[in-house]
């Protein structure tokens, strides 16, 4: 029970600010989708169709909303991903407490992580950009590879380096900022190796939990156009999971950081 009162409050925020979040890229998704189908025969019901034949041939056809569209959704992408700091901090902040302390309020929470936003800020852009050329780096080595059916299946591997390497780069970030919150004046120096290892392999659980809650949205989007309302709020009941299992992953990390961690005041 005290787990889950240290669950809720951040779980709460992480689903407001990723609703929040989703609304500039409904904005720009459906306006240039209008702007390409308002006219088609079928008119949005090909956005609908189960595989990306539609939004393929959108694309093709109407190349020049590919630059518009790249430049409007990297724009929202940067604005969620620094603007996701602020509940991410405060649960941060809020995981972080002792059993025998009140939850914070979200007040609170941001008021103890605020000194560390710039620090937060910049490790964020490190490690993004890491990932997008490692991801980068994998794609040419793909590009270089294929040919056959057999040279076709040794992409693989470099697919698989970049996957471990991306997940790697992204739970060392999280440790990262855990240790910063609990104190830790250089949480990259002291990061421990075996906690790391740890860490990850933890982590595809949680990730293959929030996986399967995308495939169930994907799945309740097959659901009849009369059932749009049960739809909408199956979508938010698997938002708010996945926020619980978002924040259960930074509580599991508090965990991991003060074993294998030494974190010192600052």
């Amino acid at each position: 029970m005290k787990s889950i009162r240290f669950l809720w409050r951040p779980s709460l925020w992480f689903y407001v600010s990723s609703v929040i979040t989703a609304l500039p890229f409904a904005l720009i998704a459906s306006s240039f989708a209008y702007f390409a189908y308002g006219s088609h025969p079928r008119g949005d019901a090909v956005l609908y169709d189960a595989d990306l034949s539609a939004t393929l041939e959108w694309l093709i056809r109407d190349r020049k909303l590919v630059a518009p569209l790249f430049v409007g959704l990297a724009s929202v992408l940067a604005i969620a991903e620094y603007g996701r700091l602020i509940p991410l901090g405060a649960a941060l902040s809020t995981v972080n407490q002792h059993d025998d302390q009140p939850p914070y309020t979200f007040g609170q929470a941001l008021s103890r992580v605020a000194p560390y936003f710039a620090r937060l800020s910049g490790w964020v852009t490190a490690v993004r950009l890491l990932q997008i050329i490692t991801i980068g780096l994998g794609w040419l080595a793909c590009q270089g590879i294929r040919g056959t059916k057999v040279r076709d299946l040794l992409c693989l591997i470099p697919l698989a380096l970049v996957s471990i390497i991306v997940s790697f780069l992204g739970v060392a970030h999280d440790c990262a900022r855990t240790q910063l919150i609990q104190g830790e004046s250089r949480p990259w120096t002291t990061l421990k190796l075996r906690g790391l290892l740890r860490a990850w392999l933890v982590w595809f659980l949680f990730a293959a939990a929030g996986g399967a809650l995308v495939v169930l949205g994907l799945r309740a989007n097959q659901m009849s156009t009369k059932w749009l309302s049960l739809v909408w709020l199956v979508h938010q009941l698997l938002h708010f999971a996945r926020s619980v299992t978002f924040v259960g992953w930074l509580r599991y990390l508090n965990a991991i950081a003060r074993r294998f961690g030494q974190p010192r005041a600052t």
